[in-house]
């Protein structure tokens, strides 16, 4: 993260909000007192201790791409859950070539977006607990292609079905 430019006043505020929680803490007293004495002076090139473990933020177009992916991959779990075994496999559907396989840790905001919505915001619950770096930006690329067709028939009449599964898995 670049350092921020702060006014004066935005300064002065912070540098007291972390000398009241320099009071308080028993046990970061002088990491508080530090951050307090960095914008106090003006030191922009120390602005990072201060602001260490604040994040870029997520554009909104990334949270919206992420909650589409997210929803696509429970309405397969639905279908999955409540279509008899014998429909599924007459339709010829590789649950591995339909299942969620997370976001490129290293490379894609999606990957933090998403791990934040299952794991501190509680949706997707049956993501919960999963594996949501794939390691790979390919994924990415998989799950543009099949959301569309999801899309289209999630807002059809006939909803999500087996013959939608099967154009996603021939998507992929």
């Amino acid at each position: 993260m670049d350092a921020p430019t702060l006014t004066l006043v935005e300064r002065l505020t912070l540098a007291n909000q972390y000398k009241i929680l320099a009071a308080l803490s028993e046990d970061n007293a002088a990491g508080f007192a530090r951050n307090a004495e960095i914008l106090l002076r003006g030191h922009v090139g120390l602005y990072h201790h201060v602001f260490d473990g604040v994040s870029e933020e997520v554009p909104t177009e990334v949270t919206d791409e992420v909650q589409d992916i997210l929803d696509m991959f429970w309405g397969i779990h639905i279908v999955f859950a409540e279509r008899p075994q014998s429909e599924i496999k007459a339709a010829g559907l590789d649950r591995k070539k339909l299942t969620f396989n997370g976001f490129d840790a290293n490379n894609d905001p999606h990957y933090e977006q998403a791990r934040f919505m299952v794991e501190r915001l509680d949706l997707y619950q049956e993501l919960k607990g999963g594996n949501f770096n794939s390691h790979s930006r390919m994924d990415m690329s998989r799950y543009r292609r099949m959301l569309p067709i999801y899309q289209a028939a999630f807002k059809s009449k006939e909803g999500l079905t087996v013959e939608t599964l099967k154009a996603m898995q021939e998507a992929v």
